[in-house]
């Protein structure tokens, strides 16, 4: 019965996260317009990139937070399951993540939305921060009480949308 639990914890805490992000930014696709990493793109294929579209900024910008709510729930989850290792192993994975975006911020000289010394569920220093706050207290109350269905489409992202 807990593996079970936290196995649907897991698919619907990273459902969310992806309808969420799909909700706010649908089909970007800017970096291959104009020849980004691996595109084959306008410069040839070349794998350098020296400057970013808005788009792409602004997506660094919303990932940074989003990776931080994806740990701060993992972090939260584990300490709500103590003997489910496997939220260990996600905290960790989420926390490379935060830390492979804020390398991108600041390799492009981008303001960072996150302040790595907030407490996990605290959302402050971004454009989106109601959004992952309110999507914090949806995801943790979802594994916390065993939310086994599936949420309304972009439950998570609607205040950001206005859906």
């Amino acid at each position: 019965m807990m593996k079970w639990l936290i196995k649907n914890t897991i698919v619907a805490v990273a459902t969310v996260l992806f309808v969420s992000s799909m909700t706010l930014f649908p089909g970007s696709d800017d970096a291959n317009a104009r020849g980004g990493p691996g595109s084959g793109g306008r410069n040839g294929g070349s794998n350098t990139v020296t400057s970013l579209s808005y788009n792409e900024k602004t997506h660094l910008s919303f990932m940074r937070e989003e990776e931080k709510l994806a740990r701060d729930v993992y972090i939260t989850l584990g300490g709500h399951y103590p003997s489910a290792r496997v939220f260990q192993n996600i905290v960790r994975s989420e926390q490379s993540h935060t830390d492979a975006i804020r390398n991108l911020l600041d390799r492009y000289g981008l303001p960072d939305p996150v302040d790595d010394t907030e407490p996990v569920g605290v959302f402050e220093g971004g454009e989106w921060s109601e959004h992952f706050s309110e999507s914090y207290t949806l995801l943790v109350s979802m594994g916390v009480n065993g939310y086994t269905t599936k949420p309304s489409s972009g439950e998570a992202g609607r205040n950001v949308t206005g859906q």
